[in-house]
């Protein structure tokens, strides 16, 4: 996704409707391109045992693989973020919650795998889950800090009309695919 030239190029350009635009677009691309690598993953995990694995393996890696392939659509919207959020100059923001991500990976792993802290012992899924929630988490940490401060003047706010607050929206340059800026 090239959500970071694309929105350099147009804060460059001081065009902040077309930064916003540029970042729905990756986002939409990050939501497909992850819906399409889910349902792949789901085709190819649930072919495990025609791979010549024997079946405990089949059935423990099976619930371990449907969680990563839940978590690859937060994992692609959050690089989407990640590339807006570099090519408006805040690289570190991303950065740290993408490492705080990894040790609550860790963490969850640790509780989740071998059951710590009261939680039962989940083991592959335990891995597959605690992945799944630090990605969910991670998404959810970098876009509400950037729709509080870097997304507010690129009109990425909740709520409102497309270009006023809305991921979604009506406006000619989603509806036509980014032809309104000539690209």
């Amino acid at each position: 996704m090239p959500v970071s030239v694309l929105v350099s190029r147009a804060h460059g350009a001081g065009k902040a409707v077309e930064c916003s635009e540029w970042l729905r677009h990756g986002l939409a691309v990050a939501t497909l391109t992850g819906l399409v690598a889910m349902l792949a993953m789901e085709l190819l995990g649930a072919q495990l045992g025609r791979l010549g694995q024997p079946p405990e393996v089949v059935a423990a890696a099976q619930p371990f693989f449907f969680f990563i392939a839940l978590s690859l659509v937060p994992a692609l919207a959050f690089q989407a973020f990640r590339q807006f959020a570099e090519a408006l100059g805040r690289p570190w923001l991303p950065m740290v919650i993408m490492m705080s991500g990894v040790g609550l990976n860790v963490v969850l792993n640790w509780v989740l795998i071998y059951g710590h802290l009261g939680v039962p012992a989940l083991g592959l899924a335990g891995a597959g889950v605690a992945t799944l929630t630090a990605r969910c988490v991670d998404l959810l940490l970098l876009w509400m800090i950037l729709k509080t401060s870097a997304l507010r003047p690129f009109g990425l706010c909740v709520g409102g009309a497309a270009g006023a607050g809305s991921f979604a929206g009506n406006s000619p340059h989603w509806r036509t695919g980014g032809r309104a800026t000539g690209l």
